[in-house]
């Protein structure tokens, strides 16, 4: 296994923890991640997915790590959904954020699309891969 594609998701929740933080730091920051597009229920948040899982499928392109990469991401789509729907909150509880879909104190919340999206992306990311000119 290449330890550059657990690096990229060790990073990645590195960000995200970094910027839970800084919200709840900062209580009446607007994320703007989570304005709508305006179809589905896609968001700020859904492109982020779908990014960094394009950039995943383009740069890991075996199956294995595509697969593993999917996992992860369901096993991440599931720990949201633990900690938005049940108590005690693993991670993200905080002050009261004026700006959350949210009305309670967690600003982590699951949501199928997330997974659709990641998949596309892995999709797209593999199929320029294969398909690039270099």
């Amino acid at each position: 296994m290449n330890k550059n594609f657990f690096i990229f998701f060790i990073v990645n929740l590195f960000v995200i923890f970094s910027y839970g933080s800084y919200r709840c730091d900062n209580p009446e920051f607007k994320d703007i991640l989570e304005d709508e597009i305006g179809i589905f229920d896609l968001d700020g948040w859904s492109i982020s997915h779908l990014l960094f899982y394009m950039l995943i499928g383009y740069l890991f392109p075996h199956k294995n790590y595509i697969l593993l990469a999917f996992i992860f991401g369901i096993l991440w789509e599931l720990i949201e959904y633990y900690n938005e729907k049940f108590t005690p909150k693993l991670f993200g509880g905080c002050k009261k954020l004026k700006t959350d879909k949210n009305e309670d104190d967690n600003w982590w919340y699951s949501k199928p699309t997330d997974i659709l999206m990641n998949a596309l992306g892995l999709i797209i990311g593999f199929h320029l891969w294969k398909h690039k000119k270099i």
